[in-house]
C-alpha cells in the first residue's frame, strides 16, 4: 500500500454493549485495531446501546492509545449522543468519519454533508434486519435512516455478503458497494500446530442470551461427556442467560468438564482458542439479522485454524462447509459425531483449510485495500 493512506486521520462512532463497564469487541473495533496497527490516527466515539449508562472516547496515535475518556450519558442516551455526533462532524477532527448503524450517520453523517464539510463520509453495515424491531413504527424509522445513509455515504462498507448484495439491489454502484467482513488479522505464526493442541479440546466465545442455542449446546456437552470423560471445554463470555446455563451444567453433572471464563479481554480469549482443536458456534436463529450476520467467532477461529462445529442459519456456514474448513450441525449427536471426528488424525487436515480460508479473508489485507480507496477518493476530492 502508497504511504499516502498512512496520513489520513479516522472517527469512527458505533454503539456498543457493555458488560462490568467494558465495551464488548465488534466489527467497529476490529476495524480500529486494523487503523491503529498500522499507526492511523484514530478518535473511536462507542455510545452505550442502552438508553443511558456509560461510553468511551478514545484516540489513538502512531499505534498507541494516548487519551480514553468514560464519558457518563444522562437520558436519554440517545440525545446526549445526537450532540456528541454533531460536534465530531463539524469538528475538523478527522478526514474520514466512519459510522456504524443508520442513528449514527443521521446525527453526524447527514450533519457532515449538508454542511459540505470537506472529507469522507462512510457507512459501514455491522448489522441489518428487514424487521429490525417489533414496533412497525420504528421498523419504518429505522428504514428510512439507512436508505438515507446509502444515498449520502461516499462509500457504503458492508460486514456481511448478503449485506452486500442487499445493497446492490437497492442501488448502490458497485465501486461504492465494499465487503469489509469481521475478519480477523492472520499471522501464520499464531497457529498452533494441531498435534501440539490438547488432545480433547473445544472452545466456544460468545455470548450466554437468546441468540445461543444453549440447549444443543448443553445437550450436545452432555452426550460427549458420557463417552468422552476427559473432554475439556471452555465456554468465554457472558450475558442474560449465564446463570440459567450454569444451573443447567451442575444438575447435567457437567461441571467437570466445562469451564466458564466469563467475558475476557479478546487477546486472552483468543490464546484460549489457538491451544483448542474444535471451535462451537451454535446459534438460535431468533436474532433478526441472522441471515445477515457475519459471524465473528466463526472468523476468529479460521484465522487461527481451528475447525468449527456450527449450526447452519448464518451465511458463513454454507461457505465453511463448502471449503472444507468445518462441519453445519442440526441437533446434537451430528455435532457429536462432527465433534468426535474432528479431535482426530482428520481434524489435521480440516484445520489446514481453516487457516487457508482465515488466510484469505485476512483483515488487514482487506482494510489495505480499503484504505487505498479511500485514499484515491480524497485524492479527487482535492484532499491536502
Amino acid at each position: 500500500m502508497s504511504e499516502q493512506p498512512l496520513s489520513l486521520r479516522f472517527a469512527v462512532v458505533t454503539h456498543a454493549v457493555m458488560v462490568d463497564g467494558e465495551d464488548n469487541f465488534g466489527p467497529a473495533h476490529n476495524v480500529v485495531e486494523a487503523l491503529v496497527a498500522l499507526g492511523l490516527e484514530v478518535v473511536f466515539v462507542l455510545h452505550p446501546l442502552s438508553s443511558s449508562g456509560t461510553g468511551f472516547f478514545r484516540r489513538f496515535r502512531n499505534g498507541v492509545l494516548v487519551e480514553e475518556l468514560r464519558v457518563r450519558y444522562g437520558r436519554p442516551a440517545r440525545v446526549w449522543e445526537a450532540l456528541r455526533n454533531g460536534w465530531l462532524a463539524v469538528s475538523g477532527q478527522s478526514d474520514v468519519l466512519v459510522l456504524v448503524d443508520p442513528l449514527n450517520f443521521a446525527t453526524a453523517g447527514l450533519v457532515r454533508r449538508l454542511l459540505r464539510r470537506r472529507g469522507l463520509v462512510v457507512y459501514y453495515t455491522a448489522d441489518y434486519a428487514d424487521r429490525r424491531f417489533a414496533n412497525p413504527l420504528a421498523n419504518r424509522l429505522y428504514h428510512g435512516l439507512d436508505r438515507a445513509a446509502i444515498r449520502a455515504a461516499h462509500v457504503v462498507w458492508n460486514v456481511s455478503r448478503p449485506i452486500r448484495e442487499k445493497r446492490r439491489r437497492q442501488g448502490v454502484p458497485e465501486q461504492d458497494n465494499v465487503f469489509v467482513p469481521n475478519a480477523a488479522s492472520f499471522d501464520p505464526d499464531w497457529i498452533v500446530p494441531f498435534e501440539q493442541r490438547a488432545p480433547e479440546s473445544l472452545v466456544m466465545v460468545g455470548s450466554l442470551d437468546p441468540f445461543l442455542d444453549d440447549r444443543l449446546l448443553l445437550d450436545t456437552l452432555g452426550l460427549l461427556c458420557a463417552h468422552r470423560p476427559r473432554i475439556r471445554a471452555t465456554i468465554v463470555g457472558t450475558g442474560s442467560g449465564e446463570a440459567m446455563f450454569r444451573k443447567e451444567l451442575v444438575r447435567r453433572s457437567l461441571t467437570e468438564n466445562v469451564q466458564l471464563t466469563g467475558h475476557l479481554p479478546r487477546p486472552e480469549a483468543l490464546s484460549i482458542v489457538r491451544d483448542c482443536r474444535v471451535g462451537l458456534a451454535l446459534y438460535s436463529g431468533r436474532a433478526s439479522w441472522n441471515e445477515y450476520r457475519d459471524s465473528v467467532k466463526v472468523r476468529e477461529y479460521l484465522s487461527l485454524g481451528v475447525p468449527v462445529v456450527t449450526t447452519g442459519n448464518h451465511p458463513l456456514a454454507a461457505e465453511l462447509e463448502s471449503r472444507g474448513a468445518g462441519v453445519v450441525v442440526r441437533e446434537a449427536q451430528e455435532a457429536v459425531s462432527a465433534i468426535d471426528a474432528l479431535l482426530g488424525p482428520a481434524g489435521s487436515d480440516v484445520a489446514d483449510r481453516a487457516a487457508q480460508m482465515g488466510l484469505d479473508y485476512d483483515r488487514d489485507s482487506i482494510m489495505r485495500a480499503a484504505l487505498a480507496d479511500l485514499s484515491a477518493r480524497l485524492a479527487e476530492q482535492g484532499h491536502r
